[in-house]
């Protein structure tokens, strides 16, 4: 009789619920690895052993947790999982310590490390905007000789949006990197690019994509800052769009080596030269109802395919169920219980019940029809905000 498979995961945030609970459906034991301040979440009830540490994020404290389950409780874990993507690195540092199947920690960097990823895609023939590593100050000052204002200046293994910002001349470069001090070394230049924003989440079996959605932000991440909402919905499968960010994303993820799992990789359309531009890769699913807006119209879940990548065997894509499409729209709002009635046509199929967060999918069986209703609830949203 084969032994049970143990699956540790790691989630610094609330996350992966759909993933453990099927990994337990298809026989997996599931051991989490969470922080303390994350013990009273709501975690699946199919998670067979909690184990939390005070940070989650410490290479050496998760490390030590792991080895006590394994020479004090007799653990044996087969499969180590990264839910969330701060988890990515401390994921493949795990597998190279216990020498498991999976992404490793030089494999991972280019997952993580926004310089690194741009250093490999550039190196493999993937257009990328020009960029710099921020810590020499004499490559920034060459660059911005070469390159014209305004420039982006990103931390390496930020989240999102989160340590970006817009640097508007060349005068007001130096103060920035003045100001990050000893830190310099964790930031890059890159040159500004207008225009659309996308994503392409894909699963890969076998270093190959055997399926992918490319799907088009409402506006690009960065800017909701600014107070937007978040939209996100599915392109048109007959759209040259959706063609280009399928043949691209093909040549890109071979060249990041990634063998198997799933991946959240985003794109710019140059509005100025037509180019698409790879902007950043996660090796994880995405975030902000993706991969419910992808199961809706395809009926293809990527947390289940996921859990069944990492349990091993010969993996084969299920057909899809649906070829519809899907969006979504959100915003922190400013009330506890956002009243979402007004928005009532027959294309929307969920809406947030999470407090101080107003957010709504539709679906429908014509990408038009997506596009119009965000389209027409974008404006609507503002009054939460």
């Amino acid at each position: 009789m084969e032994r049970q498979k143990t699956i540790l995961c790691l989630a610094c945030v609330k996350v992966g619920r759909p993933f453990m609970i099927y990994a337990k459906q298809m026989g997996a034991r599931v051991i989490l690895l969470t922080a303390d301040s994350c013990r009273d979440e709501e975690w699946p009830k199919e998670v067979d052993r909690i184990v939390t540490i005070k940070n989650i994020l410490d290479p050496k404290a998760i490390r030590e947790a792991v080895d006590k389950l394994i020479t004090q409780d007799e653990e044996i874990i087969d499969r180590v999982v990264a839910l969330a993507d701060q988890d990515v690195e401390n994921g493949a540092m795990l597998r190279d310590h216990l020498r498991l199947p999976g992404m490793k920690e030089s494999e991972a960097r280019y997952f993580r490390d926004k310089l690194a990823m741009r250093m490999r895609a550039k190196e493999g023939g993937i257009p990328v905007p020009p960029f710099t590593h921020a810590i020499h100050r004499g490559q920034v000052f060459g660059f911005m000789q070469e390159v014209a204002p305004p420039y982006m200046l990103k931390v390496r293994d930020g989240v999102a949006a989160i340590g970006v910002s817009k640097v508007e001349t060349r005068e007001a470069m130096w103060p920035a990197l003045d100001k990050l001090g000893a830190k310099v070394s964790h930031y890059l230049v890159e040159k500004y690019t207008a225009g659309d924003v996308y994503h392409v989440d894909s699963i890969v079996s076998d270093g190959k994509v055997v399926f992918a959605v490319p799907n088009r932000y409402g506006v690009p991440i960065f800017d909701i800052q600014k107070g937007g909402s978040y939209i996100s919905m599915m392109l048109d499968r007959k759209s040259k769009m959706h063609k280009r960010l399928l043949e691209l994303n093909e040549k890109l993820l071979p060249v990041l080596g990634i063998q198997n799992g799933v991946t959240h990789v985003e794109y710019i359309h140059g509005k100025d030269d037509d180019v698409i531009y790879f902007l950043e890769a996660a090796a994880r699913v995405g975030a902000s109802k993706i991969p419910d807006v992808i199961n809706q119209a395809t009926g293809i879940c990527l947390w289940h395919e996921w859990a069944k990548l990492e349990l091993g065997g010969k993996y084969t894509l299920p057909k899809a169920t649906k070829k519809d499409y899907a969006g979504v729209i959100f915003t922190v709002s400013k009330h506890h219980d956002s009243d979402l009635t007004p928005f009532d046509a027959p294309e929307v199929v969920w809406k947030s019940k999470k407090p101080g967060l107003a957010g709504l999918m539709v679906h429908s069986s014509q990408p038009k029809r997506v596009e119009e209703l965000l389209a027409q609830y974008d404006p609507a949203f503002a009054k939460f905000r």
